[in-house]
């Protein structure tokens, strides 16, 4: 486009005022090959470019250049004008783009020039040099747009071509203010002189033929990834067998085992190729049923130091070893051996269960289970055992799985047909109560939103039905006369305590309202800030003669499949809902014997080893 305008703008100005509409009409269509329609709309809007004709005689240079700058639409910036007068006169009218061309021409003459950056046109004394950055830096697009004699800065492409040549070649044709910035590293050389010697030297940088384009060389072939080989190996001379092998692999990286009967090897299959030849030159890796093998045999149930014992029996020759911590057997031993081996613990291995086998069960329930629930579902499979667990929300079932699908059906129908909704409701109290009643029913119930409201006789609950029932629990238990004086606090405790300790706290703090709540293992106590602090410190000292609370220990107790019967019927009587929950039987299938596993703790699994 900027061609073209520069070609319009040369016409113009050579071309008679009657023959210009038909210059700007053929003009007009070149622009529209190369602009889009809303483009060319906004183009034929944009202000003519004026031309300018030149009629001086003994004028002031200051005067030329205020004019020239006006009438161009220039901001002109000059410190002190060129000495003398201009004197020139031509019929014909110019751009101003030839016109600054043609003052250049002469102001050149007298140590000066024009440069024009944007909108602004300044006068620069050349003998004073050119001041850094105030020269524009254009496109070779652009490059059209300025006249000959302007100084401007353009960036060349070098391509393929030596950046020392084409400097060298250019370099003559530069003027008295010209400079080259070569630009190695971005394969650019970057020029400063006039527009029209900076035509010619882009015709000389074209002219510099580009280096051939250098072929890449080829790759080598990726080498194969390294493998791992086992060579059975004869006699314990592995480390010498080692030294004789490293020189011919010297990549590969050799290990014999630890009881000298085998050679790992971890290398490329040409390196393993150059072993096995080395082999059979040498005598070594016998044939592979009579070498040594390691290979670890992992048990389910099976006690690993018992199947030793009879697999010696069975491989007197293997070298047999038992890890109980990881329930497994190492074994060296020939193929043959470990074929042996294997087929024999398959043959030992328990029967999967089947599909009367009971099975544990959790269900996850949205609120606790009622006992109605439990005897329901009791009826609809009177074989499980079903145990509840209101603390955790949940059910524990141990039936076969064809039962426990009659119970998630029924759980699952109980669920959807009630789901867990917090109910509002308000308790009527008899008289005022203290804001220390919301507090202290806020710590037995913190997923609900009590409320007091401000005149104090009646609360606002909203709850789950279990949070309901606890607040209306606690409710008939507390003396609201003696709350509006004192604070209602709740202690839990670790264990259900003795009725001598609320003897001692009913002695000590007299008048604190002191009451149990078995079921939860917590005191609710009305009382005075003192007495509280006295009754917190109390409960101190006493859990600190307490024993430690102990974790729930894993005991294994073995038992002949003649004693199951009578055993399984002590347990159940003794205590049948935890047995039935926590307890687990699993038989052996190899020694026929019967293992019962129970998580239990403390003084009561000391009570049950001594019973069992």
């Amino acid at each position: 486009m900027a061609s073209l305008l520069a070609k319009r703008a040369t016409t113009l100005a050579a071309t008679a005022e009657a023959d210009r509409p038909a210059v700007l009409e053929a003009a007009e269509k070149e622009l529209a090959t190369v602009l889009t329609e809303p483009q060319l709309a906004e183009f034929v809007t944009l202000k003519p470019e004026p031309l300018l004709k030149f009629c001086f005689r003994y004028q002031r240079w200051d005067e030329v250049l205020q004019w020239f700058a006006e009438e161009a639409d220039l901001s002109l910036v000059m410190d002190v004008p060129p000495p003398g007068t201009f004197n020139y006169t031509d019929s014909r009218e110019y751009t101003p783009t030839e016109a600054i061309d043609l003052l250049n021409g002469v102001l050149l003459t007298k140590g000066y020039t024009l440069i024009r950056r944007g909108r602004m046109m300044t006068l620069v004394e050349l003998s004073e040099g050119i001041p850094e950055g105030l020269i524009p830096a254009v496109s070779l697009e652009e490059l059209d747009n300025r006249g000959k004699f302007e100084l401007v800065t353009v960036r060349f492409l070098l391509g393929r071509r030596s950046l020392p040549t084409v400097t060298e070649a250019i370099t003559p044709l530069l003027g008295s203010h010209g400079k080259v910035v070569p630009m190695p590293t971005a394969g650019q050389i970057m020029v400063t002189d006039t527009a029209g010697v900076l035509h010619s030297i882009g015709a000389v940088i074209e002219s510099v033929p580009e280096l051939p384009v250098r072929p890449r060389p080829a790759l080598p072939d990726p080498l194969p990834p390294p493998v791992l080989e086992v060579y059975p190996i004869a006699g314990d001379e592995g480390e010498k067998l080692i030294e004789t092998l490293k020189p011919m692999v010297p990549d590969a990286q050799l290990t014999v085992d630890p009881i000298g009967t085998q050679l790992v090897a971890w290398g490329t299959p040409q390196d393993h190729e150059t072993l096995k030849s080395a082999f059979e030159k040498l005598g070594q890796g016998g044939p592979l049923e009579t070498a040594r093998i390691v290979e670890v045999y992992r048990l389910r149930k099976a006690d690993p130091e018992a199947m030793v014992e009879l697999l010696e029996t069975l491989v007197p020759r293997a070298k047999l070893s038992a890890d109980s911590p990881t329930r497994s057997i190492v074994a060296v031993a020939t193929i043959s051996e470990h074929r042996l081996i294997r087929d024999t613990l398959e043959q030992l291995k328990p029967d999967e269960p089947g599909p009367d086998t009971p099975v544990l069960k959790i269900y996850a329930l949205s609120r606790a289970p009622s006992e109605e629930l439990v005897s329901g579902l009791k009826e609809l499979v009177p074989g499980a055992q079903i145990t509840a667990d209101p603390a955790g929300r949940r059910l524990m079932v141990i039936a076969p799985p064809e039962e426990q699908k009659l119970i998630e059906e029924a759980v699952g129908q109980i669920e959807a047909d009630g789901p867990r909704v917090p109910q509002l409701q308000y308790y009527e109290l008899d008289q005022p109560a203290p804001p220390t009643l919301a507090t202290g029913l806020k710590q037995l119930v913190p997923q609900a939103e009590i409320t007091l409201e401000p005149d104090g006789k009646r609360l606002l609950v909203i709850g789950l039905p279990e949070d309901q029932q606890v607040v209306a629990s606690a409710l008939k238990k507390i003396d609201l006369a003696r709350l509006a004086q004192l604070q209602l606090r709740f202690y839990p405790l670790i264990e259900t305590p003795p009725p001598s300790l609320l003897t001692a706290l009913s002695q000590l703090v007299p008048k604190a309202q002191v009451t149990l709540e078995p079921e939860s293992k917590r005191l609710m106590v009305v009382a005075s800030d003192e007495d509280h602090q006295l009754i917190e410190s109390t409960l101190k000292q006493v859990e600190t003669t307490l024993p430690p609370p102990q974790k729930p220990q894993l005991v294994v107790y073995s038992v002949d499949s003649a004693q199951r019967k009578r055993f399984m019927a002590v347990m159940t009587t003794w205590t049948a809902p935890l047995w039935a929950m926590l307890a687990r039987l699993t038989c052996d299938g190899a020694w026929s014997s019967v293992e019962l596993a129970s998580w239990d703790c403390g003084t009561r699994e000391k009570r049950r080893s001594s019973a069992l």
